[in-house]
């Protein structure tokens, strides 16, 4: 699925740094937004926006950084879950699982069987991978007790 970089060793010195520091940036944005979402978490635990004199913490996402407020439950969202799920969190952080996947995964899997939906997620697109049953998916009616 994903195409491998040929011929890097082609490139001048100064080609190669803006190449380096183009992928040491989106590697950091990654990690950045693990952290994000686990900070705008605690400003709603805290009650931090409240403080600020916001009534909702999308108003405050809004304000602070812009989020929308499908971005502001999207973050609140994947934080609440990585916690039970570090090697998704992991790869999300990475760079080799994208917000969706990581979404998909939290929202269908058990945290058991999470390094299965993380080697499906590595072949499959997003909307490939909400169609996949396993773990929590796999669950019936009969399985649920009465």
């Amino acid at each position: 699925m994903q195409r491998e970089l040929a011929n890097l060793e082609r490139l001048l010195p100064s080609q190669q740094a803006i190449h380096n520091n183009f992928v040491h940036s989106l590697h950091a944005l990654h990690r950045d937004l693990v952290r994000a979402a686990y900070y705008l978490l605690q400003v709603r635990r805290r009650q931090i926006h409240r403080a600020l004199g916001f009534t909702s913490i999308t108003d405050y996402a809004q304000a602070a950084a812009g989020l929308s407020p499908a971005q502001c439950r999207s973050f609140l969202e994947l934080a609440r879950n990585l916690a039970e799920f570090p090697d998704v969190e992991k790869a999300l952080a990475a760079g080799s699982l994208s917000w969706s996947q990581a979404r998909m995964i939290c929202r269908r899997a058990r945290p058991e069987d999470q390094k299965q939906w993380l080697e499906l997620a590595a072949t499959l697109t997003s909307a490939e991978l909400g169609t996949v049953t396993i773990g929590k998916a796999e669950e019936t009616q009969e399985d649920i007790p009465a």
